[in-house]
């Protein structure tokens, strides 16, 4: 994506709102859902790892309903179509990806690839990575 006068953040550069240290706490689908269907152990014990993971960047917010931090915790958790756990190591450059998209109002961007199911994040437009998937750059034009 060539934009000139765009943003460019590098992985040591940060993002806004998604730094921090501390814990987490997470609420199951099962319990956003009002307790409509069961969830397996191993489903559980992902969405309690992933939430430990993330919370080790985002602290209480990856915990707070409403939060993009939160929402994007649950997406990983529910909705990505990547199913990640808590080992992998993209986990965390795509929830801080994810975390970007939901703060920045992500779903009236003219890029509907974000968070397309199938996509992996180094696909995503504005997004550069290495060869090992790790990313590189970030390029966001207005």
């Amino acid at each position: 994506m060539n934009c000139p006068g765009s943003n460019l953040l590098s992985p040591t550069s940060g993002i806004g709102g998604v730094g921090g240290v501390g814990t987490s706490s997470s609420t199951s689908a099962s319990e956003e859902n009002g307790g409509d269907h069961q969830i397996s152990f191993e489903s559980m014990t992902r969405s309690v790892d992933i939430a430990a993971r993330v919370g080790e960047i985002s602290g209480s917010l990856a915990g707070q309903v409403g939060t993009p931090q939160h929402t994007a915790m649950m997406w990983i958790i529910d909705t990505d179509a990547q199913q990640l756990d808590e080992n992998d190591p993209h986990l965390l450059q795509r929830y801080i990806l994810a975390a970007l998209y939901f703060a920045t109002g992500g779903s009236a961007w003219s890029y509907p690839s974000w968070l397309s199911k199938d996509v992996r994040e180094c696909d995503y437009p504005g997004v550069k990575c290495s060869e090992n998937g790790d990313i590189t750059a970030l390029s966001l034009c207005e």
